[in-house]
């Protein structure tokens, strides 16, 4: 029997302690060419996609993934400043707080192009939901996308909608118990191509393969951090250690707490008390300081801000002086 055309992709994973390697990011890129055209058998995409999970998929090999997924979207007709990715799960989290924080920048002129999934398919993710809670427009294809930014400056689109191939590899998870590259694609891949990037991680080391696989894509502006619950969202009462790409170069920047430590009820709320606390109706300092602590984030990435210190004044002063819903 003749071997089949992905074997040579899976081999290098496999061979075993000593003996392994990973592939180079035009090896990565051709691998992940074929399993989105649908090249490839059911066995060979698990044996793949778990043997990249055991050993961990590098940035060369990821900044390989997104190359090819790029290649089968169609060529970005829209433009967005600030691309913000959300495919933590939600279990460990309270409220999309951050879905605020990107409001407000859209209310201030930086077009925010949301997207993200739930793991479980045809689940509408707590992005989805809080994102239609306050008005955001959830889009099905890029027409109305472009409609909605020109509109508010901000958008959302459900992967399902966006990039279906990509969406049935992250759904693969509760088949295979465990995630895969596909779950750190999706935050990187950037469909847009928007010169800023923001990403947030549940577990710390990823924010180095995030950063330096963005460095591998040229990515202008890029940012991850250890966020709430794994979403692109700080927290304000800690210290934040923001792994940034900028002007070619990576480089780490830790933020201080901006508010003190202290009880927080965050998983008190529901969904609709978003807009709420978005109009004044409800009061929250933790919560404010979690929106306007996130938000300064992207008027660093957007340089409308030259410093964090700076960032987060301004950001405040955005949230006090911020249009009703």
């Amino acid at each position: 029997m003749k071997e089949h055309p992905f074997a040579k992709y899976i081999r290098p994973l496999g061979r075993g302690p000593g003996r392994a390697r990973d592939l180079s990011a035009e090896e990565a890129q051709e691998a992940m060419r074929m399993i989105l055209n649908g090249g490839v058998t059911r066995e060979q995409l698990g044996a793949f996609l778990m043997l990249m999970r055991y050993k961990r998929e590098t940035a060369e090999e990821l900044a390989g993934f997104t190359m090819a997924l790029r290649e089968i979207l169609p060529p970005p007709s829209l433009a967005a400043d600030l691309d913000w990715s959300s495919y933590a799960s939600g279990r460990s989290r309270g409220q999309p707080w951050f879905l605020l924080a990107a409001l407000l920048l859209a209310q201030n002129g930086i077009r925010v192009f949301l997207h993200g999934a739930s793991p479980v398919a045809g689940e509408k993710s707590l992005t989805e939901q809080g994102a239609a809670t306050l008005g955001i427009r959830c889009c099905r294809d890029l027409k109305d996308a472009d409609k909605a930014m020109q509109d508010k400056n901000i958008a959302f689109m459900n992967l399902a909608d966006l990039c279906p191939p990509l969406y049935h590899l992250l759904c693969l998870r509760p088949v295979l118990g465990l995630r895969s590259p596909a779950n750190a694609l999706a935050r990187l891949f950037n469909p847009l191509q928007a010169p800023a990037q923001f990403v947030g991680v549940f577990h710390p080391g990823f924010r180095t393969l995030q950063q330096q696989a963005a460095l591998h894509l040229r990515q202008p502006a890029f940012a991850v951090l250890k966020g709430a619950g794994g979403e692109a969202e700080r927290r304000p009462e800690k210290k934040c250690a923001l792994y940034m790409v900028a002007d070619g170069k990576a480089r780490e920047t830790e933020l201080p707490p901006i508010i003190e430590k202290g009880w927080h009820g965050d998983r008190d709320y529901a969904l609709s008390d978003l807009p709420a606390l978005w109009n004044g109706t409800i009061g929250d300092k933790h919560v404010e300081a979690t929106i306007t602590a996130t938000a300064a984030i992207g008027l660093l990435l957007c340089k409308r801000a030259a410093t964090p210190p700076e960032a987060d004044v301004q950001a405040a002063a955005l949230w006090q002086n911020r249009r009703p819903l």
